[in-house]
């Protein structure tokens, strides 16, 4: 199963133009250092980015963690 990348930036890495949602799901971030995690569904990180916020379980414990 294909997995998307959750980016979760502090800071936009760009000045002006920085890469709108497409271009980020086309790879505009990668080599950035900027993946935290990874997702095997657009629309939970779709969702997570419009909430602003959710859990994220790494799959190494049975914790999950808060990101916000």
């Amino acid at each position: 199963m294909p997995y998307s990348v959750i980016q979760f930036i502090a800071k936009p890495p760009c000045d002006e133009d920085c890469p709108d949602r497409q271009a980020i799901y086309d790879g505009a971030l990668e080599g950035l250092g900027l993946a935290l995690g990874y997702s095997a569904s657009r629309i939970d990180n779709f969702i997570m980015e419009v909430q602003g916020s959710g859990f994220v379980h790494f799959g190494d414990n049975d914790q999950l963690e808060y990101f916000a």
